[in-house]
């Protein structure tokens, strides 16, 4: 049996991120915060329960519940995929939350399924990443820079990890340890005019 959850806490707003596309308004340019969940629990049947909570000092900053009656399942808040298969079943989603003043010490995953119930507790931990974006001649690029965490590498609609580059082309991201497909910086041309 395999959980894995974590919080992705956005604190970056549209004032300080360089954008470069005048035709998109910066809101939906901005990172989400958003509790993302992995699982391989065993055998699943629909309708699917899912129980959350985001814990700090046992106190909840956060939960949810959902059930889903269908393999995919998504809204403005929240997609998720689940795969009902004869020797296990995977979930994988996302939530979109509000940005928390803290970053989470715990997050509790019941997941139900008919008399089938899966349940882990998670230790949250961070790690946090900075850097600079510039382009050949040293000056601050407009870009993200985009985490995309394992076991998401195959479904381009489970939002990525990311943040923009600031004003003066550094940015900071913090995020969950653990195991990351990739990482990349996209300014929107690659292979039409930049590598």
């Amino acid at each position: 049996m395999l959980i894995d959850a974590w919080w992705f806490n956005n604190t970056q707003t549209t004032k300080d991120a360089l954008y470069q596309y005048p035709d998109i308004p910066p809101q939906m340019l901005t990172p989400k915060t958003h509790l993302g969940i992995y699982a391989e629990p065993g055998i699943l049947e629909f309708p699917v329960r899912l129980e959350l909570s985001v814990l700090i000092e046992d106190k909840i900053l956060y939960e949810k519940q959902l059930v889903f009656t269908e393999a995919q399942s998504k809204n403005d808040e929240y997609i998720f995929d689940i795969y009902l298969e004869t020797d296990g079943s995977i979930i994988d989603g996302k939530i979109v939350a509000e940005t928390l003043p803290v970053l989470p010490e715990k997050i509790k995953v019941v997941i139900k399924s008919g008399e089938n119930v899966y349940s882990k507790e998670i230790n949250c931990e961070y790690a946090t990443l900075s850097g600079k974006i510039v382009d050949f001649s040293g000056n601050p690029f407009p870009s993200p820079f985009i985490l995309r965490r394992t076991g998401f590498e195959n479904n381009i609609e489970i939002p990525y990890m990311w943040v923009w580059s600031r004003k003066d082309g550094t940015y900071s991201i913090t995020v969950p340890k653990g195991v990351y497909h990739h990482f990349y910086v996209d300014d929107n041309t690659y292979r039409i005019s930049t590598l």
